[in-house]
C-alpha cells in the first residue's frame, strides 16, 4: 500500500516538501492507514506539518461517539495534534431534497475548512474502489465521460493519497502494521445505492474477472484525460468566438460537431446548475438556425440574432429584486424567507482559548469588533468586503462569479452584518475586519 501512496503522490503531484497537511481521521480502516502511511512517509516526503481533524456526525448515537473516543486515542499516541467537532446532526432538521448522505457531506466539508489552517491541504481517504464505485454509481444513473472520472486525486486543497490503493492492500497493511480502526455498520446497509454497488456488484464483477477494479479505474482515468482534452479545446473556442455580450454563432459552427457540444453544454452550465441533454439539444437548435431562441430556466434564455449567441432574461434583476429584508440575528439556527439556513454559536474561549485559537478560525467572528447589533439577509447590489483568507475587497457579485455560483443559487447564500458593513458570508468566510485574534475572550461562529 505504501508503494501505491507514494505512486498517486507523484503521479498527481499532491504532495511537496515544505507541505502543510490536515488528515481527516473518521477511524475507519482507509482514513487510519492514510493518517499512519503519511507519518511514516513525513520525512521522506518533507511534510512540515501533519495534524488530524475528526467530525463526528452524531448520527450513529454511541458508536459515533465510540469512533471519537477511538480517533482520539490513536491520535494521541501517534503523537499527532487533533481537531474534533460534532456536527450533532440527530437533533438537526434535515435540509429538504437532501438526502442523509449529500447532507453529511455537505456538513462534512464545511467543517474540513473551518478546520483547516491558511495553505493546508486536506487529505482524504477514497481509494481506487471508492473511485470505481462512484463511476458505477454515475453510470447506473446516467451520465458522460465526466461521471466517468470517478472521484479525483485533487480538487482545490483537497487531496487524496490512497486513490491508487485498493481496499484489500489498505486492509492488509492495517494487518501488517497491527491497527485497529472502527467499522461503520451504516457501511453494511443495502438501502443506500453506493453500498449496494460496494457489497453487490462489484464483487460480482470481481468474479467475471479478477482485475475488474483495476480494469474500470483505468477507464477513469482515460475518462478524466478525455475530459481535460475536451475542456482545453472548449475553453479554446469561447475564447476564439468570444465577443461583446455573448459568442460568434458562425465561429461555433466551424469547430467539431462534438466539440461544440461540449462546448455549449459549458456555456450552459456557466448560468443553469443541472444542465440535461434536453436543454443543449435546443441550444444547438438555437446555434445552428433551427430555433430563435429556447428557455432554460424560468425568464433565462439562449438566443441568436444575426451572428451573434447569448443569454438573457426577460425581466432583468433590479435592486427592487433583491431580498432587502434583514432580520436580527439568534443563537442557534437562523432561516431565510427562502428556506436557507445556518447556524450561529457564540462561545467565550475561557480555559480552551489556546485550543481554540489553533483552528484558523476562517468562520468565527470577534464579538468586541462587532458594531452594533447582528442581522442577516442576502446580498444587495453593491456588496462588498474582505474575506479573511483573501486580504483584498471585492464586491458579492465579484466573488460568486469567481466561484461560478449560478445566478439563481445566489440568492440563497445568507450574509451576516452588523452596523459597520458585512461580517461574514456562507461559502466565503468572516471579514477581516472581525477577525479573531490572541486577544480575543469571545466568539460568534457561523456554520
Amino acid at each position: 500500500m505504501i508503494e501505491a501512496v507514494r505512486r498517486a503522490i507523484a503521479h498527481f503531484d499532491l504532495i511537496h516538501p515544505g507541505d502543510k497537511i490536515l488528515v481527516a481521521v473518521s477511524g475507519g480502516a482507509d482514513s487510519t492507514a492514510l493518517l499512519c502511511a503519511l507519518l511514516a512517509l513525513r520525512g521522506e516526503l518533507g511534510i512540515a506539518s501533519l495534524r488530524a481533524c475528526h467530525f463526528n456526525h452524531g448520527l450513529r448515537g454511541e458508536n459515533s461517539d465510540s469512533d471519537e473516543v477511538f480517533v482520539r486515542a490513536l491520535c494521541r499516541e501517534k503523537g499527532v495534534e487533533l481537531y474534533v467537532e460534532n456536527g450533532r446532526m440527530k437533533h438537526l432538521e434535515k435540509p429538504k431534497g437532501d438526502s442523509i448522505e449529500s447532507w453529511a457531506r455537505k456538513l462534512r466539508y464545511d467543517f474540513f475548512e473551518r478546520a483547516a489552517r491558511q495553505d493546508e491541504l486536506v487529505a482524504l481517504a477514497h481509494n481506487k474502489n471508492d473511485c470505481v464505485e462512484s463511476a458505477l454509481f454515475h453510470l447506473a444513473r446516467g451520465t458522460g465521460i465526466r461521471g466517468l472520472r470517478g472521484i479525483p486525486a485533487r480538487r482545490g486543497p483537497f487531496i487524496r493519497p490512497l486513490i491508487e490503493a485498493t481496499r484489500e492492500q489498505i486492509e492488509r497493511y492495517c494487518m501488517q502494521n497491527h491497527l485497529n480502526y472502527c467499522t461503520d455498520e451504516t457501511n453494511l446497509d443495502v438501502k443506500f445505492a453506493r453500498n449496494r454497488i460496494r457489497r453487490n456488484i462489484l464483487p460480482e464483477l470481481q468474479m467475471i474477472n479478477g482485475q475488474a477494479v483495476n480494469n474500470i479505474y483505468r477507464l477513469c482515468e482515460t475518462a478524466r484525460q478525455t475530459d481535460a482534452y475536451f475542456e482545453r479545446q472548449t475553453d479554446a473556442l469561447l475564447e476564439a468566438s468570444r465577443q461583446a455580450d455573448g459568442f460568434s454563432a458562425t465561429v461555433l459552427r466551424q469547430a467539431d460537431p462534438l466539440i461544440v457540444r461540449w462546448t455549449l453544454k459549458k456555456l450552459l452550465e456557466s448560468v443553469i446548475l443541472n444542465v440535461s441533454e434536453d436543454a443543449v439539444k435546443r441550444a444547438q437548435e438555437v446555434l445552428f438556425d433551427r430555433a430563435v431562441r429556447t428557455e432554460l430556466t424560468s425568464g433565462l434564455y439562449f438566443a441568436k440574432r444575426g451572428d451573434h449567441v447569448f443569454f438573457f432574461r426577460e425581466k432583468k434583476e433590479s435592486c427592487a429584486d433583491l431580498d432587502e429584508a434583514q432580520t436580527a440575528l439568534q443563537s442557534g439556527e437562523n432561516r431565510l424567507p427562502n428556506g436557507a439556513k445556518f447556524t450561529a454559536h457564540f462561545q467565550n474561549l475561557g480555559e480552551e482559548r489556546e485550543k481554540i485559537l489553533q483552528k484558523g478560525l476562517n468562520n468565527s467572528a470577534d464579538c468586541a469588533k462587532i458594531v452594533g447589533k447582528l442581522v442577516f439577509r442576502t446580498r444587495r447590489a453593491g456588496d462588498s468586503y474582505c474575506p479573511l483568507r483573501r486580504g483584498m475587497t471585492k464586491t458579492l457579485k465579484k466573488l460568486f462569479n469567481e466561484a461560478k455560483i449560478p445566478p439563481e443559487q445566489r440568492a440563497n447564500i445568507p450574509v451576516v452584518c452588523d452596523e459597520a458593513g458585512i461580517v461574514w458570508v456562507q461559502g466565503f468566510g468572516i471579514c477581516k475586519r472581525v477577525a479573531v485574534n490572541q486577544e480575543t475572550e469571545r466568539i460568534v461562529s457561523f456554520y
